[in-house]
């Protein structure tokens, strides 16, 4: 059974799965009868044999003895190498694991700096155009509700709440676009919202 180590012999160390399977294939229960049986064939031939059938009958048992002390002997020494794959192989794992993540983690970065300047950039210039066109909106409908016509012209709604329709709710009128969007400044875009505001103080 020596030959289960050595068959794991190489330049390239093997790893814990076949270190795994090669402990597996040792069968100790055919060594132990292995060994009972030839010393029980030496026990009842022990009187009646000469001497170099003794000698044969003790060789035997020698020699069998021998094959299972190997075998044993190989036996920890594979379950001394398991630990050490088995530590080698998680090791390796996390470090893999490590390595796809930063690649995934670097790619990502450099997406979303290509990405982000310039998509706030976008939604920064039509927030503007929003507001501005929202604020000429209100102005002109206040000169329509302070006008005593009789027939003042109707007034006008806002931008906003055609671009983004809201169901009647309590937060009508507070949770909106341009209040609540919050865009940080980057290279190439100015910001927006709190986000904004609070990097004048970052």
């Amino acid at each position: 059974m020596i030959e289960a180590l050595r068959n794991l012999g190489g330049k390239k160390a093997p790893t814990a799965a076949a270190l795994k399977s090669a402990l597996a294939s040792i069968d100790f229960s055919d060594l132990d009868a292995a060994v009972q049986a030839a010393e029980a064939d030496l026990n009842a031939k022990r009187l009646t044999a000469d001497e170099v059938q003794l000698d044969a009958l003790e060789a035997r048992v020698a020699a069998a003895r021998r094959e299972r002390d190997r075998a044993r002997a190989a036996a920890e020494e594979i379950e001394r190498r398991i630990v050490e794959a088995d530590a080698a192989e998680a090791k390796a794992a996390k470090a893999k694991e490590r390595a796809d993540l930063e690649k995934e983690v670097e790619a990502a970065a450099k997406d979303v700096a290509a990405i982000y300047s310039k998509a706030s950039a976008d939604i920064i210039a039509a927030l503007e155009r929003l507001a501005d066109v929202d604020a000429r909106v209100r102005a002109f409908n206040a000169r329509q509700l302070a006008q005593t016509a009789i027939d003042p012209l109707p007034i006008i709604g806002e931008a906003e709440g055609r671009a983004f329709p809201q169901a009647p709710s309590s937060l009508s009128g507070k949770l909106t676009v341009l209040k609540a969007t919050s865009l940080v400044p980057v290279a190439g875009s100015t910001g927006w919202g709190e986000a904004k505001r609070l990097a004048r103080f970052a």
